[in-house]
Formats: C-alpha cells, structure tokens, sequence
C-alpha cells in the first residue's frame, strides 16, 4: 500500500527563521581618555534636565493635565535632555505610521537609554510594560507611575498573568503598547531571541504590530557601560505587519515575520517616503 502524498505548508521569505549570518551588528568602537573625559563633564547636563522636566511635568500632573496622556511636551523633554549630551535623535519611516491606528509596537534592546530615545523618538503615544520595582527608583520611578505603564514581575506567573491581561485590554480599548520582545539588552550588539509574549498580544487584539528599530545606540551607551558619548541615533519604524484574522497558532511565524522586520531596519534603514 502506498502512502498518500504529503504537501509542504509554503512558508513565505520573510517568515523564515533568521540564520545567524544575517544578523546586523551593531558597531561598537572602544572608549578613550577623551570619551570619559566628556562623560564625566557633559553627562551632568542632561541629569539636571531630567530633574527639571520631572518637576514641570509633575506639577502639570498634579493641577489641570492628564500628564498620561500627552505625547509633544515628553517628547520635547527627552529630545532636549538627548540633545544636552550630544545625543542627535533622528525620526525615519514615520509616514508608516497611522495616528488613528492602534499598534503593537516592537524594538530591539540595547542600552539603559533606550527609554528616553524610544520617548524623543515617539511618533504615537504608547505605554509598555515596567519591572515593578523600578518604581522604587528616584525620578524615574516617579515617570513610570506619571505615565502610567504597566508594573509586572517577570519572576512571578501572577504578576504576568495579570500584566499580559492588563496590556490586552488597553490594546482592545485603543492604547498603543510598546514591547522589547528581547527581554533584555543585547550584550554583543546582535538582535536577540524574540519572546512570545508580545505576538501573542497583537493576535489576542488584533492589532498590527509595528517593527521599529533603535540604531546608533550602542555605540553611545553599551549595556553594562557608565560612560556614555556623543553621536546619533536613529528611531526607524517600518511596515506595520497585520495581525487581522491571525490565530494563536501563528504565534510563532510572526514572531519570525517580526524579527526578520527589525533586523531588516537595522541592516537597511527605514524605507524613504514614497
């Protein structure tokens, strides 16, 4: 008796798993004396930026704005405090962005700066996910409850459980949400495994997910790294990948139509506007 033939499922270019060749690194010259050097006298600047925007921004929240809610004033914030350490953020790709869209937005992770770069680079308003005890943090703490983001506990199945459903419903409510599906920071300047979590979000709301990539970052601030330089970095957001009509089951070949997509803006830069 012969068996009857078996098909293979087509899977198309772009979801095909990332082979390590393809990978973009992110460049990484090595500190000197004069590199420290301006550490030691720029970095002062921005640190009081920081100090003086949490001020205004705090009273605003606390007499007439929903400081939550706003997206040109922390913007302007984070631009200003970049700028005063020599940090030029560029905007790439934001004609693909629609501000009446909800997205799911991903990026890679690369440096403790990502945040405010992410904020100067923030086309739409998003929240994201925090680890509960940075609001422990002086300042920042205080930024991550003004702003409203997520807290979760990535060591507690509760804590994650309860967070996953949280995101979910402002997703289903509107929200954009942000998401680094690396987990943690890139040591070696490659983009990294992606977790699950994320696509799992987009699929359960059915919304698209945006690939957007932070380049230039590493070579300012490094992962585990106090000195930090000057230079430029670039916030490039890609095509939106749509999730309409997706299943669980398609989890894991977003997820790879994902990572493929922030690779690709790493190596190639956002596309131009047509």
């Amino acid at each position: 008796m012969t068996s009857a033939p078996t098909h293979a499922v087509a899977v198309a270019p772009e979801e095909l798993p990332l082979d390590d060749s393809e990978l973009w690194t992110e460049p990484l010259a090595p500190f000197t004396w004069r590199t420290t050097l301006y550490s030691a006298v720029a970095w002062p600047l921005p640190a009081l930026s920081i100090f003086f925007w949490y001020g205004v921004l705090k009273l605003a929240d606390w007499t007439f704005w929903d400081v939550g809610k706003m997206l040109r004033v922390p913007r302007f914030a984070a631009q200003m405090t970049m700028w005063l350490g020599g940090v030029r953020v560029r905007v790439g790709g934001a004609h693909n962005l629609d501000r009446n869209q909800t997205y799911l937005f991903i990026s890679n992770h690369v440096s403790m700066f990502d945040a405010p770069v992410a904020a100067a680079g923030g086309v739409i308003n998003a929240r994201s996910f925090q680890q509960a005890s940075h609001l422990s943090i002086p300042v920042y703490g205080g930024f991550v409850k003004m702003f409203d983001q997520v807290l979760i506990d990535w060591k507690d199945p509760a804590s994650k459980a309860r967070a996953h459903g949280e995101a979910l419903t402002r997703l289903q409510c509107g929200e954009s949400f942000g998401v680094f599906p690396e987990g943690q920071r890139s040591d070696d300047g490659k983009l990294g495994p992606f977790y699950d979590g994320a696509f799992r979000l987009a699929i359960e709301a059915q919304v698209p997910v945006m690939p957007c990539a932070l380049r230039g970052l590493r070579n300012i601030c490094p992962p585990g790294e106090w000195r930090a330089r000057p230079g430029v970095v670039d916030v490039l957001y890609g095509d939106a990948i749509p999730t309409a009509g997706m299943s669980l089951d398609d989890v894991e070949r977003l997820k790879r139509r994902s990572r493929r997509a922030v690779n690709d803006l790493l190596r190639s830069g956002a596309a131009p506007r047509p």
